[in-house]
């Protein structure tokens, strides 16, 4: 039982070692589409965006690979770097929605959808 408890204490504070590893979509660079298909079902697209993620204070930049598919007319919100926030906004002169830019919030690395990040945080013992 002690041997137990021992493991269960040591194991507790290896994970307390981990490293935070938090990101946030580099407002201000480029977002691009690298590959747009269309097809009868739908559209499908590849693009990437630029993170500046922090590790242990350190500050690197990443880019991540993306990809999204849609059926019918583009929205405008397809097309959306993780962590980004995008309002709503209805345009009187087209007489169509259209969404704009609010704000970046921070995300864990692991937790992103992007092979990159989660790569990232695998390396550097994320938790």
């Amino acid at each position: 039982m002690n041997v137990l408890i021992c493991l269960l204490c040591l194991f507790m504070s290896a994970s307390a070692f981990a490293g935070n590893c938090r990101c946030i979509y580099k407002s201000g660079s480029p977002k691009q589409a690298t590959q747009v298909n269309k097809h009868w079902w739908g559209t499908s697209m590849k693009y990437y965006c630029d993170y500046t993620c922090y590790i242990d204070g350190k500050e690197t930049t990443i880019r991540a690979n993306h990809s999204t598919w849609w059926t019918g007319k583009e929205q405008g919100n397809e097309f959306i770097c993780e962590g980004t926030v995008y309002k709503e906004q209805y345009s009187t002169y087209s007489n169509w929605f259209y969404y704009s830019y609010v704000k970046s919030n921070p995300f864990e690395a692991e937790d992103s959808e992007t092979e990159e990040l989660q790569s990232l945080a695998k390396s550097k013992s994320c938790r």
